[in-house]
């Protein structure tokens, strides 16, 4: 039997809530009932039953944005560690009817981040296996909430790049592309960093350390549907080569 590395388990402990065992079978090269086992012997349960102290919760953020204002799904996905699907069910379920689109409030940030680390750290995993996904605000960006250190950093990199006159600004997390003739699975894609360069053109920024299968969707889907739209992918290899250089350079730097 072939042995589970610390790299696979930290990829299982990040997307068995939002992949399923045959997708990330397919990433990691193994078995679907491999993946099906590890995660069980793990703990990974993906239909769980809905606690009585979650559903209070999910109630207030709803009626905190009222009968038809939106709430951020997004958010909430890593604040209860749920798939948004699962999330929009209970929802339903409950009564609670609203569009989706708008920041919930910012005990979704915080939440999210201290239950997305405290699930990594329950899990047994060495501090290396998660460190990249520090979530969470940061003060030397304007208090801008990046999903990773890894996204955090590059807009350090940006910002050293705009007081050098390499670019002209940069926005994260700032537009949405949708693929409106998409009826079913991934259906939009937001680029990590909307870079305007001095020659007043624009191109979108990727931070990405590991190519998942929807991921690789998203690009494809780019690729086809807004062929003129430039999109940069910063790799492991991309982003290594920009820290080995910048580390020392860039204030704060994680």
């Amino acid at each position: 039997m072939k042995r589970w590395t610390e790299d696979e388990i930290s990829y299982l402990n990040l997307h068995y809530l939002d992949q399923s065992h045959r997708e990330m079978a397919g990433v990691l090269g193994r078995t679907e009932q491999a993946v099906r086992n590890k995660c069980w012997r793990m703990g990974f349960v993906q239909d769980r039953l809905w606690s009585d102290a979650e559903i209070q919760r999910l109630r207030e953020v709803y009626d905190a944005a009222g009968r038809t204002g939106p709430v951020n799904l997004r958010w909430l996905e890593l604040a209860f560690g749920r798939k948004k699907s699962n999330i929009c069910h209970k929802a339903r379920q409950l009564g609670l009817v609203t569009t989706s689109g708008r920041m919930a409030g910012d005990w979704n940030r915080a939440e999210a981040s201290n239950r997305l680390v405290t699930r990594r750290k329950n899990s047994g995993l060495p501090r290396g296996g998660w460190v990249n996904m520090r979530a969470g605000k940061r003060s030397d960006l304007g208090d801008q909430f990046f999903r990773s250190s890894w996204e955090a950093n590059y807009g350090r990199y940006l910002n050293f790049l705009l007081r050098h006159d390499a670019i002209a600004g940069w926005k994260y997390e700032c537009v949405t592309f949708e693929f409106e003739k998409i009826r079913r699975g991934t259906r939009s894609y937001t680029p990590d960093f909307e870079v305007q360069n001095t020659d007043g053109s624009v191109e979108y920024h990727e931070v990405k350390g590991w190519m998942d299968p929807k991921s690789k969707t998203k690009l494809k889907r780019m690729a086809k549907y807004y062929p003129g739209v430039k999109i940069v992918l910063i790799g492991k290899e991309e982003y290594s080569a920009i820290a080995r250089e910048c580390k020392r350079l860039v204030p704060n730097w994680e």
